[in-house]
């Protein structure tokens, strides 16, 4: 089968990136990787744009994350569907599709200090649900449980994180740690991805700001865009 460039699995990305195995090396090579057709209950994507987010920042720097490489980093990506398994019926060929998506009204790009207080005014008189931590730093953390407690508003003293949780929280607050492989295939993964959010986003109801940087076209600016994490509001390649 000749496959298009950008074409990815939809349960990762097509995107090989060599290095040695758990080592910290920079660049990344991007290589040729053989066609993986679909199982019955997966889809192929042939991807426009892929995010880089700092799980790939860490996996390089940190090694946070164990792989045997080469390595698939990428995993938020939007595109068309491509090939589609026997048992799939939700989608078709042609279909436009995302990996994951996080919407939001307003984007605080500051240090710590400032962000809190101004998530927290822009929080007044509101009712919070609670607090989700994306990154997995300390920091950001820290930030999450400042902001669920601050006296500006009422609302559930909770944080989802994605990182271990600490072995004290702070007294009347919760946490949780929450991954996404542990939803994908339940309950929250079909209420969002296939009830809430393709409506959402034809209707408008559902922004995924900020405006993205895009660093480039191709998959040649993967290690450029993994460099610029943390810099920018959010860093984008197209394909």
């Amino acid at each position: 089968m000749e496959v298009p460039s950008g074409t990815c699995l939809v349960r990762f990305s097509y995107l090989h990136l060599e290095t040695s195995k758990r080592a910290r090396i920079r660049p990344l090579e991007v290589k040729a990787a053989p066609y993986t057709a679909p199982a019955n209950d997966e889809i192929v994507v042939k991807s426009a744009a892929v995010a880089v987010l700092l799980a790939g920042w860490a996996t390089q720097a940190l090694t946070t994350f164990p792989h045997e490489y080469s390595s698939i980093l990428g995993r938020d990506i939007a595109g068309g569907v491509f090939e589609v398994g026997k048992s799939v019926t939700a989608v078709k060929k042609g279909d436009r599709v995302l990996g994951y998506a996080i919407g939001q009204s307003q984007v605080f790009v500051d240090n710590k200090s400032s962000v809190v207080s101004n998530i927290a005014a822009a929080l007044e008189g509101k009712t919070v649900a609670g607090g989700f931590d994306a990154i997995g730093a300390y920091e950001a953390f820290d930030a999450c449980l400042e902001v669920v407690t601050h006296p500006r508003f009422s609302g559930v003293n909770f944080i989802s994180t994605v990182r271990l949780l600490p072995e004290k929280l702070t007294s009347g607050v919760s946490a949780k740690l929450v991954l996404v492989g542990e939803i994908k295939d339940g309950e929250v993964s079909k209420a969002i991805f296939h009830s809430y959010l393709p409506r959402a986003l034809a209707e408008g109801t559902f922004i995924a700001a900020s405006d993205p940087y895009v660093v480039g076209k191709g998959l040649e600016y993967v290690q450029a865009g993994i460099n610029m994490v943390g810099t920018v509001k959010k860093v984008d390649i197209t394909l």
